[in-house]
């Protein structure tokens, strides 16, 4: 009896989580499809031409531009140097751009039920780290290497030419579709993971444990960063992961999951060492942790 109960309250955490998520995922992955096909990388490269201080503002804001999922972000990374975009620039827009984007902004905003305060944490919390670990990458010299690895090239993606046709059209949405598909199918896996896992967190490990984390800002920014890590959740749908834990932890220690996911999970990690060289993708988590952590817990002090 006990078990049935613990079963059919997992249902309906998972159900509840994922059912609310999984429209903006799909919105999300339509978008990533169209800043592949539609958005040519040189202007984006143009866009993150500036110089100074200013080109890490740029490169951290150029998500509200330029929405990429994390899922999408490495490659284009990569494509950005080739075009001799300033590493340190690059991280920057990379860890910025799936955080700080009117869609992220929105699903985060749906998640906490309109509260407007955690949506200008996380994009403010965001863009600060982003910022930061640029101009730290910039100044150990990071731009002075090149990181992309001989021979790593990451997969290209087709711009979309003006289709003067029906023909041409239908082959366009053909494969639009097919990317979105594809972003879906991605993504979703990591959604029902990180759903399930959340889910069964809930309903296996007593609250007295949780109880004790929220006290200490340092324990429960970890904690969440560590989970944010692990679950690899895509930034459209990562919000009502951390939503369904706001009973037991304080915001500050929820920012660690919001922010920090986004930025560095497994399987941006993956992505990174196959497109870059090892020492820069070790720079690269180091400096993004560092600041996140540093960043996350300033804010649950204030």
């Amino acid at each position: 009896m006990e078990l049935l109960k613990s079963w059919s309250t997992f249902a309906t955490v998972f159900l509840s989580i994922f059912s609310e998520a999984f429209p903006f995922l799909m919105l999300g992955s339509a978008l990533a499809a169209a800043v592949h096909l539609y958005v040519p990388e040189k202007f984006i490269a143009k866009i993150l031409g500036k110089k100074g201080i200013g080109r890490y503002i740029a490169a951290s804001l150029a998500g509200l531009i330029f929405p990429i999922c994390e899922c999408a972000i490495v490659p284009i990374g990569g494509s950005l140097m080739r075009k001799r975009v300033p590493p340190s620039v690059v991280v920057s827009f990379m860890a910025a751009a799936p955080v700080v984007n009117p869609l992220v902004a929105l699903s985060t905003l749906a998640a906490f039920k309109g509260e407007l305060s955690v949506v200008f944490a996380r994009m403010g919390l965001a863009f600060v780290v982003a910022a930061l670990a640029g101009v730290f990458l910039h100044s150990i010299g990071i731009d002075r290497t090149s990181p992309t690895r001989a021979g790593a090239h990451p997969p290209a993606h087709n711009h979309a030419p003006a289709y003067s046709n029906k023909k041409g059209r239908a082959k366009g949405l053909g494969l639009f579709l097919s990317i979105t598909a594809a972003e879906l199918f991605s993504a979703g896996r990591f959604l029902v993971l990180g759903t399930a896992v959340a889910a069964l967190f809930q309903v296996t490990v007593p609250r007295s444990v949780i109880a004790g984390l929220a006290p200490n800002p340092l324990a429960g920014t970890a904690a969440m960063m560590s989970g944010a890590y692990l679950s690899a959740l895509c930034s459209e749908a990562d919000a009502f992961v951390a939503a369904s834990f706001k009973n037991y932890l304080p915001i500050g220690a929820l920012m660690g999951f919001l922010v920090y996911g986004p930025m560095m999970d497994i399987k941006n990690t993956l992505l990174l060492v196959a497109t870059f060289r090892k020492s820069f993708v070790i720079h690269v988590i180091i400096a993004l942790t560092v600041i996140t952590f540093c960043a996350v817990v300033g804010f649950s002090l204030i």
